[in-house]
């Protein structure tokens, strides 16, 4: 049953879990690009062993871990306003890292990654809470620096190779299902008369910017004939390491 909730003069965090195969159909564009899916923290887990009676856990194993967290939140608590400040350290190695973080990406997987800088300093703000302090030292940053890029890596599995357009997933996945390659003429017959050309052609360019598809002309005696022609998973995650080595290359001259 559906109940609306009102929340006042609150912060609201949220821990959810979901399958790629329902996440994919279910996270419609407009969530994808208002600002709803760059504020989770997307992270693949994979249960790492079999454990069909549970874990072995004990509460003298947690006890610790539990006063640790209880001293963290007396002290957040009882401070009547708290200002973070990155120390000489960490500000050097946050002004190296934030043009890379904040670099625009396209496709699904760069609109659910566009808050990075953001997610970075709460993350970091959070780990120097953990040590009953208001300087955000450098392990405080390179912790946050590390969860992010696990974060990164998992919206790359989970919408590495989706558009949130449509139109252009509609196209990949027709590509891969002919085994790579269409001609343009077979890509116009996908939508059976019904998609303008400038549509097509613009998802044609956001396939092409996101590394998902090149262009392959074969000679026929006359006019070349024209493919479009998918990149294998692995290969586009090669072009993409390829593209930020030569980002950080720039950044660095």
């Amino acid at each position: 049953m559906h109940q609306n909730l009102q929340a006042t003069g609150t912060h609201i965090s949220l821990i959810a879990h979901i399958t790629q195969r329902e996440l994919t159909p279910n996270l419609h564009s407009t969530e994808a690009h208002n600002g709803f899916a760059n504020r989770c923290l997307w992270a693949w887990v994979e249960r790492s062993n079999c454990l069909p009676d549970g874990g072995s856990l004990t509460a003298n194993d947690l006890s610790p871990v539990a006063r640790e967290l209880r001293r963290a939140l007396d002290w957040a608590t009882t401070t009547p306003e708290i200002v973070f400040r990155r120390n000489a350290a960490a500000g050097d190695l946050w002004r190296d890292c934030y043009p890379s973080l904040s670099q625009l990406r396209p496709g699904l997987r760069g609109a659910a990654t566009s808050r990075a800088e953001a997610q970075v300093l709460r993350l970091s703000a959070i780990y120097a809470a953990l040590d009953s302090t208001p300087v955000i030292a450098l392990p405080h940053l390179q912790a946050a620096l590390a969860v992010w890029d696990y974060c990164y890596a998992s919206a790359t599995l989970l919408f590495g190779r989706s558009t949130g357009d449509p139109i252009a997933d509609r196209i990949r996945e027709a590509i891969d299902a002919a085994g790579g390659a269409l001609s343009k003429y077979q890509i116009v017959r996908l939508f059976h008369g019904h998609m303008e050309t400038d549509r097509i052609d613009a998802a044609l360019e956001t396939l092409i910017a996101l590394g998902a598809l090149g262009i392959q002309s074969e000679p026929t005696g006359g006019r070349p004939s024209t493919r479009w022609v998918a990149i294998a998973a692995d290969q586009h995650q090669e072009n993409a390491d390829s593209l930020a080595e030569d980002e950080e290359s720039v950044e660095a001259q």
